[in-house]
C-alpha cells in the first residue's frame, strides 16, 4: 500500500493539494488515497483528482471482494458515478513493454503525426 507521495505522508500531500484547490477535489474516500496517480486538467475546466484503475480494484479487493465483484462494484458504484464538474476521473494505464513503438501506432490511429524517429 502507498503510504508517502514524493517522500512525504500521502495525508499530508492530500491535505495540501486540497488546500491548494480551496478544499474543493472531491476523492472517493480515504481508503482509496493510495491509489491517487495525480491530478489531471484540461482547458477550462479545474483539477480533478486522477485514481489509477488497478489500484482502486486492489483496495475494494482488500474490503474483501473477489476479483470480479470488486470490478463490478467499481464499474457501477464508482466510476459509473457522476457526482458534478470535479468527479475523479480514473487511469487504466497500458504498458507497452521497453519497446515504446507502440505507442505511436496507437496514437497513429487518432490522427497523431509523430513518427517512430520522434519517440
Amino acid at each position: 500500500m502507498i503510504t508517502t507521495v514524493n517522500g512525504e505522508d500521502i495525508n499530508t500531500w492530500f491535505d495540501e493539494l486540497q488546500e491548494s484547490n480551496n478544499g474543493e477535489l472531491l476523492e472517493y474516500g480515504e481508503e482509496f488515497r493510495c491509489a491517487i496517480v495525480g491530478v489531471v486538467t484540461r482547458c477550462s475546466f479545474e483539477e480533478v483528482i486522477c485514481y489509477d484503475y488497478d489500484r482502486c480494484i486492489d483496495v475494494l479487493m482488500k474490503r474483501g471482494m473477489d476479483y470480479e465483484e470488486a470490478i463490478e462494484y467499481f464499474s457501477y458504484n464508482i466510476e459509473g458515478a457522476y457526482v458534478g464538474p470535479r468527479t475523479p476521473m480514473i487511469l487504466r494505464a497500458v504498458s507497452m513493454g521497453e519497446d515504446k513503438s507502440g505507442i505511436v501506432e496507437v496514437l497513429g490511429e487518432r490522427g497523431c503525426k509523430h513518427d517512430k524517429q520522434g519517440m
